[in-house]
């Protein structure tokens, strides 16, 4: 398949795993997870709605969008066979003695380099969809079958470690434990820094959200203590505007910051304020 009919699938796989739109679920039977989904044409997976709801982002590359039309793609796997046996034909023929050395050392080249390794590839990606989804063991309850396997961590250079990253989707190292060896992450697949960004970020937001409903319910209970007469904002997000309480003027907590220390202190300081301990 092309790269964005891959993405949209894996998508799709996240979003309904393990229920029955999945597509690779092997809860249907182990063949149908590994490769047996494959075999079957469907057609809600070629129409417009599918790569528009799922690899809408995808398709803004002209790349991509190229790879979709005409199948392209397949005049890439076409061209890099022929670099293959080029490539061996020359060396073998260099280090041989006539072109029939050449000739039998570029279709070596080509079996072992290309066709060999096309299918090796192609179950090792299919075992992360079934394998890991029946036998390993599980850091995270993600709600559904995904699973750690040591063998699959291992051969598919840190894929296997599936349950991890169904747990954390976005981050690019796959394993959370020390024994969970990640090759693809040690050799430069991400930047453990950004990706530490990112987890920081997630939850900042989240504690910031948390400490945001706790302040706007004190700041609600407060309001009407002092029965105002302001219509509250039903909306823990909404902005809180100034509201005049017999005769005062109440002030809202502000907007909050993205620092952490600091929105903790403007938090406390408001719930301090309008809310009672």
């Amino acid at each position: 398949d092309t790269p964005a009919c891959w993405v949209a699938m894996h998508r799709m796989h996240h979003k309904y795993s393990d229920t029955q739109p999945d597509p690779h679920s092997p809860l249907v039977n182990f063949f149908w997870g590994h490769c047996g989904w494959l075999m079957v044409v469907n057609r809600d997976f070629r129409n417009v709605n599918f790569y528009e709801k799922f690899v809408r982002d995808i398709l803004k590359d002209p790349f991509y969008l190229r790879l979709e039309r005409n199948s392209f793609w397949t005049v890439i796997y076409a061209i890099h066979a022929l670099l293959f046996f080029l490539v061996g034909f020359g060396v073998g023929w260099a280090t041989g003695e006539t072109a029939m050395d050449g000739v039998q050392f570029g279709l070596s080249l080509l079996f072992w380099g290309v066709f060999l390794r096309t299918v090796l590839t192609w179950h090792v990606t299919w075992s992360v969809n079934s394998v890991t989804h029946v036998w390993g063991y599980q850091n995270y309850k993600t709600g559904e079958s995904s699973r750690n396997n040591l063998l699959v961590g291992l051969w598919s250079n840190g894929e296997g470690w599936h349950n991890n990253h169904h747990a954390d989707q976005r981050a690019a190292s796959h394993g959370h434990k020390w024994w969970e060896f990640d090759l693809t992450w040690l050799t430069g697949a991400g930047d453990d820094r950004a990706d530490k960004r990112r987890r920081a970020t997630e939850g900042l937001d989240e504690k910031i959200r948390r400490l945001r409903s706790l302040c706007y319910w004190r700041y609600q209970r407060s309001l009407s203590a002092a029965n105002c007469s302001r219509t509250v904002p039903t909306s823990a997000t909404s902005s809180l505007r100034s509201a005049t309480c017999q005769g005062r003027s109440c002030t809202p907590p502000e907007a909050l910051t993205t620092q952490l220390p600091r929105c903790r202190i403007k938090l406390a300081r408001a719930c301090t304020n309008f809310g009672t301990s």
